[in-house]
């Protein structure tokens, strides 16, 4: 791998250094137009909105330095303000403004990734989030490379949570080829032409976002175009059948055979990462060799060490489970429970958690378990929802409910027509 950018050594003789993010010891930046950047900030701040608007998410063009354990490298990089809302910004103890970032390197990468975020720890619920992006990866799904970090903004230091984007090196990291990236699309839902925000869900659909690869040829953009529409059809079939019949969540844009959504959202709600689910926030990749979709973990708020809430169950009962592959269901909570699992888990949650590594084994343990008894929980649900299914499938059964309830309606005894 090579860096191409301004280091303090040779790259070849630090491959696999370079690719471990515990040897990162911090990532400072430096914005020159500090007056600018300050001044937006405090725009943010002290704007009557709940969210952060548009205009203030302009690129300013910074230097970065990733200070390593065996040396620093020297990038050239263009920030601007993260997030939906205002707590992707605050001021710390004297005053200065602390922000979550979206960072792209002008040349080179950190850990492949060219595009990153570093985000406020909050905003992610800080470790949680790490555990769930190690998680789910271990279980097979496509999720970013995340880990805390010690970082600087303008001398400004704190932890930050960085998190690489949905893009091509994220695709490799997982061992998927180059193919369409599409998300839901949030234009209308935040600032668009005066309208309150959330006015506009029940229209906002998805979008394609590497529009670059699709221009790469003729081939590409047939293959974005088609996920492009199919991805449009799903989020149409959502807005009419799912979200204005009470659900919040159903985006499916495979055909039914294919239980890959489904699981997903079994595992992400079983980390209690339901905020993931959210057709605004979710991320697709579609496998053209395969032809199918394939959800990308994002922005799950998760919490992944408390115990589902029964009305939550309910909730999932009525939105999710009905499409699970149980076999599938029955290999996580197996790979989760084994030692190799647990080793896994643990040995990459350590690399990944910065300055927080006292204590690291506890929470893993318990985050581990957790899941399980979430995902043994949401599956007893399954069960008993597909025996009831059954059951009320079957014909005599349900001749034998229609008999009874005009029994119940004349008021007669039900114990003379017991056999």
């Amino acid at each position: 791998m090579h860096i191409k950018a301004d280091c303090s050594f040779k790259s070849s003789n630090y491959i696999s250094e370079l690719n471990d993010p515990s040897q990162i010891i911090s990532i400072d930046i430096n914005i020159p137009n500090s007056k600018k950047w300050v001044k937006n900030s405090l725009e943010i701040i002290t704007d009557n909105s709940k969210n952060i608007k548009s205009k203030n998410k302009k690129k300013f063009k910074s230097s970065l330095s990733v200070t390593y354990k065996f040396g620093r490298c020297d990038f050239e990089a263009k920030v601007r303000q993260n997030g939906d809302w205002k707590d992707h910004i605050k001021f710390e103890g004297t005053g200065n403004p602390i922000s979550s970032l979206d960072v792209s390197l002008m040349d080179g990468n950190i850990l492949n990734a060219v595009s990153f975020k570093l985000l406020i720890p909050d905003t992610r619920k800080s470790e949680n989030e790490t555990l769930a992006t190690i998680i789910l990866r271990y279980l097979g799904f496509i999720a970013p490379e995340t880990f805390l970090v010690p970082s600087s903004v303008n001398d400004v230091s704190t932890l930050y949570l960085f998190q690489e984007n949905s893009e091509k090196e994220m695709l490799e990291r997982n061992f998927k080829r180059e193919g369409p990236i599409l998300e839901g699309d949030e234009e209308l839902l935040w600032d668009y032409k005066g309208f309150e925000v959330w006015e506009l869900y029940d229209v906002s659909l998805s979008r394609l976002s590497n529009k670059k690869w699709a221009e790469k040829g003729e081939t590409s953009a047939m293959i974005s175009l088609r996920a492009f529409l199919d991805l449009q059809n799903a989020y149409l079939n959502f807005l009419d059948d799912g979200y204005l019949n009470g659900s919040e969540e159903s985006v499916y844009p495979n055909n039914g055979s294919n239980s890959i959504f489904s699981d997903y959202a079994f595992v992400v709600f079983s980390m209690n990462g339901i905020h993931a689910l959210r057709t605004h926030n979710r991320k697709f990749y579609f496998n053209a060799i395969e032809e199918i979709f394939e959800p990308i973990y994002y922005d799950g708020n998760i919490l992944i060490d408390n115990f589902i809430e029964s009305d939550q169950v309910q909730k999932m009962s009525r939105d999710f489970l009905n499409g699970i592959n149980r076999n599938n269901i029955i290999g996580y909570i197996d790979k989760l429970k084994s030692d190799e699992g647990f080793k896994y888990i643990s040995d990459a949650f350590k690399k990944r958690n910065g300055a927080n590594n006292a204590g690291s084994k506890i929470i893993v343990e318990s985050a581990i378990q957790k899941t399980v008894a979430n995902m043994e929980l949401l599956l007893s649900v399954y069960d008993k929802n597909q025996k009831n299914k059954l059951l009320s499938s079957n014909p005599s059964n349900n001749v034998r409910n229609n008999f009874l309830n005009r029994i119940n309606f004349h008021n007669l005894d039900q114990r003379v027509f017991e056999l």
